[in-house]
């Protein structure tokens, strides 16, 4: 099931959660890895390219069950969305993307958990589905693309891959002191690296990768994100 993560993500309408959400949530923007408006945040014209960042949800869905039939997913396949049972911004949109998915035509149960079973979960790699909150006091690509280390290196990295040429390319963004060569090498040569699909198409690397919040402050201004 995690070979369909892909696939999944391009069910779920981001626009209108957009909308939906911030009417009974914190939950706002649609954004990428970064949080929206930061300067290292994806521009909307690259955004709308990303699997399931598109305009059109129909013919997203469309493709999306095509794809889920190509890897041999049946219709009305069940599997369970493990979340944190916090309001926000997890059950939220825990409610939201499990609805999206029922949509393909999928089985989805939500269950939210306690923090203790939640991480136990991760950690022991129980979970195959899981929603994952990322929320940082500041626009620092350091802090952001910690969960995409290689596990070896990151104990938040809950996907366990191992990615020698990632590792490298976040040294090199790390040392780099000029703002713009930074966005620049953040926005091109991550995305040829062999991994580097899990943080373009923001996905989280504990599994789900489908749905994920991104939080971040600035000058003490905070906002989220449907990603």
């Amino acid at each position: 099931m995690r070979a369909c993560a892909a696939r999944l993500t391009l069910a779920i309408d981001r626009n209108e959660a957009s909308k939906a959400l911030s009417q009974i949530s914190v939950m706002k923007y649609v954004g990428g890895v970064f949080r929206p408006g930061s300067e290292f945040a994806t521009p909307p014209a690259e955004l709308v390219k990303l699997p399931g960042f598109g305009k059109d949800i129909n013919a997203a869905r469309a493709e999306a069950k095509q794809l889920l039939k190509e890897a041999g997913v049946p219709e009305g396949f069940s599997f369970v969305l493990k979340n944190r049972n916090v309001k926000e911004p997890y059950e939220v949109s825990g409610v939201y993307v499990v609805d999206q998915w029922r949509k393909i035509g999928l089985n989805v149960t939500h269950m939210p958990l306690e923090g203790g079973p939640y991480f136990n979960d991760l950690r022991q790699e129980i979970s195959t589905r899981a929603s994952i909150s990322t929320a940082r006091f500041m626009d620092e690509p350091d802090l952001y693309l910690l969960k995409y280390l290689s596990s070896r290196s990151s104990a938040v990295n809950y996907a366990r891959y191992n990615d020698a040429t990632l590792d490298e390319l976040y040294e090199r963004q790390s040392r780099m002191l000029d703002l713009k060569e930074r966005f620049a090498d953040l926005s091109g040569k991550w995305k040829g690296a062999p991994s580097a699909s899990k943080l373009i198409n923001s996905r989280c690397s504990g599994g789900s990768g489908l749905c994920r919040t991104a939080a971040g402050s600035r000058a003490g201004k905070s906002a989220r994100a449907t990603t």
